[in-house]
């Protein structure tokens, strides 16, 4: 056994010669063994197939695959997809709102008119024929000067043409009086005459209300005197006259004496 051994450790070709001799050895094992065992007149074919397990060869037939009538057809189950259930639901009805009608906004200022629709009674005969401006009185200064408000939404100074205020103060303070009175919160109609501005940028106008010729109708109750500026108005005559009936008449201020005037 030990020169076996040392005949192992001297050489690989020394190694390979033991493997092989020794497969040598269990083929002979083998073979003895099987020898012995096999059963009287068997073959040794036969005594392999009852040692070895009984498994089937398979075959393998291309036609089952060529022939379209082997074929066999699996369908397929289709999955159906259920379609959605739609409940109707009343669809709201749309209220058709009439809509109502809505008051008409009265501007406080009047359009433009020609000054030929005026009526000329009362020595408004003298009035030029020429484009009127209406508006609204929101404040009377004094006996001869108010803020109208015109129809483009602004507030103008407005001083009457050919009317001069009393230098008494008791007489001047009635004059502005009795022109509240007269325009104070009404429309009021304004024409101009050749000056349309004073040197301090009022508004120089005629002024009717209520086809009341205010100028004329201060100097006619004796409660202001004409003054001829601005020079070359067009109803100078008319307000002179209106003086002098007035001072005929003793109204007014002509009831004892005449007062000075002021522009």
């Amino acid at each position: 056994m030990k020169s076996i051994i040392s005949f192992w450790k001297k050489d690989i070709i020394n190694k390979l010669i033991v493997i092989v001799l020794l497969a040598l050895i269990g083929i002979v094992a083998a073979s003895t063994w099987l020898i012995i065992n096999m059963p009287e007149r068997s073959l040794l074919s036969g005594f392999l197939a009852q040692v070895l397990p009984d498994t089937p060869t398979p075959t393998f037939d291309i036609s089952i695959y060529l022939t379209p009538s082997n074929l066999e057809y699996v369908t397929q189950p289709v999955m159906e997809t259920p379609a959605p259930a739609y409940t109707q639901t009343s669809i709201p009805t749309l209220e058709i709102i009439t809509p109502t009608s809505t008051p008409s906004l009265v501007p406080i200022q009047a359009t433009l008119a020609p000054s030929t629709s005026v009526s000329m009674a009362g020595g408004m005969e003298c009035i030029p024929n020429v484009a009127t401006q209406t508006g609204k009185v929101v404040e009377v200064i004094d006996g001869n000067t108010v803020r109208v408000l015109l129809e483009d939404g602004l507030v103008y100074i407005v001083r009457y043409n050919g009317v001069a205020l009393p230098t008494d103060r008791y007489a001047a303070e009635k004059l502005r009086q009795k022109n509240a009175e007269w325009v104070f919160g009404r429309v009021v109609t304004l024409i101009s005459d050749a000056v349309n501005r004073d040197d301090s940028g009022r508004l120089l106008r005629y002024v009717l209300a209520e086809n009341n010729f205010v100028n004329v109708e201060m100097i006619r109750q004796g409660m202001a005197n004409f003054l001829d500026v601005p020079s070359g108005l067009a109803c100078a005559q008319t307000l002179k006259l209106a003086e002098q009936d007035a001072a005929n008449a003793k109204v007014g201020m002509w009831s004892v004496t005449s007062t000075p005037v002021s522009p």
